[in-house]
């Protein structure tokens, strides 16, 4: 079963090994975590990753990804990359899961000059619509929420 939707996406192994043999920034965030909650803290879901940047920034490649999920929830992401507020690839997005589960690649790409700056990864609580997003820079060492 599928559980990426494409939209203008590369998504597979072919994209991968073109990313990730271009080298990254050094500066660039190599993995992310992102957890959504019920408003009472209850932890509903959580997304982690690695995140390869290629050099020219124009790929940005979100691999090793498993999607942890509270018995009884369900949840649902998305995936976007921007140059400073202007979205310029994706968005890709997570159809929703009511299991904990691994999730196949992603990957955000632009053919805009300067690439991606940044990489967005939200989860949505897909009852409640809580939502949580971790933004990874290009020039930073870690994602922030």
């Amino acid at each position: 079963m599928r559980i990426l939707k494409r939209a203008g996406l590369a998504l597979g192994a072919a994209a991968l090994l073109a990313a990730t043999t271009a080298g990254t920034a050094s500066a660039a965030p190599s993995s992310f975590d992102v957890v959504v909650k019920h408003s009472s803290g209850v932890i509903v879901g959580r997304l982690t990753g690695t995140i390869a940047w290629s050099s020219s920034g124009r790929t940005v490649m979100l691999t090793n990804q498993y999607l942890s999920v509270k018995s009884g929830e369900c949840v649902e992401g998305a995936f976007a990359g921007y140059q400073g507020n202007t979205r310029v690839a994706g968005p890709a997005t997570l159809d929703p899961q009511c299991a904990s589960t691994p999730v196949g690649d992603v990957s955000l790409g632009t053919t805009v000059a300067g690439g991606i700056h940044q990489a967005n990864i939200q989860l949505i609580d897909h009852e409640h619509r809580n939502k949580a997003s971790v933004a990874c820079r290009r020039t930073a060492s870690v994602c922030t929420s």
